[in-house]
């Protein structure tokens, strides 16, 4: 649906507002939701952890893992771990975490509980951070927690940040 419940830090009846005059309504990275996994996809048991995919400060091609033709490898690949380690480089609001997300696997973000406010607004940050903590240290006892989680994340992914959600939630805008 795309609309203030995905919104992780607006304020009941309204989202935000400039000096009470207008109503802002924000957008945000998203995917396509052809892209967003329908269910939790099988994972190979090693690595668990997808490594950081892009350059340390961006723009560096030769640290890229993946290149511009590289797309389908490149979803397939998250899709193939549990987790992903992501971080802000040039800003915190990046194609990369819904692209995490979308393939069904967990986004592991360095610092995000220091992410200041207002910042990736549509990125369930609270529930990444519990299940960094729940899931963080990974063994075959907590599959079902972990399979329960990603659900919930792909039914976030496709109703939040799918670019069908974010195109309702801006029309949707008074």
């Amino acid at each position: 649906r795309g609309g203030p419940e995905c919104v992780r830090w607006h304020e009941e009846g309204r989202i935000l507002f400039f000096e009470d005059i207008f109503r802002i309504h924000p957008i945000g990275t998203s995917v396509p939701s052809e892209l967003v996994a329908r269910s939790v996809p099988r994972k190979t048991e090693e690595p668990l952890v997808a490594q950081f995919a892009g350059s340390r400060k961006g723009g560096k091609e030769e640290e890229y893992r993946f290149g511009p033709g590289d797309e389908e490898r490149y979803h397939a690949w998250y899709s193939q771990h549990r987790f992903g380690i992501t971080r802000a480089k040039g800003g915190w609001d990046a194609l990369r975490h819904p692209e995490i997300l979308a393939a069904g696997a967990i986004p592991l973000f360095e610092g995000l509980a220091e992410a200041p406010p207002y910042t990736i607004p549509f990125v369930p940050s609270r529930r990444l951070l519990e299940a960094e903590q729940a899931l963080g240290r990974y063994e075959h006892s907590l599959e079902a927690v972990y399979n329960a989680t990603v659900r919930g994340l792909l039914e976030h992914t496709l109703r939040c940040l799918s670019n069908e959600a974010m195109g309702r939630g801006a029309a949707a805008a008074d």
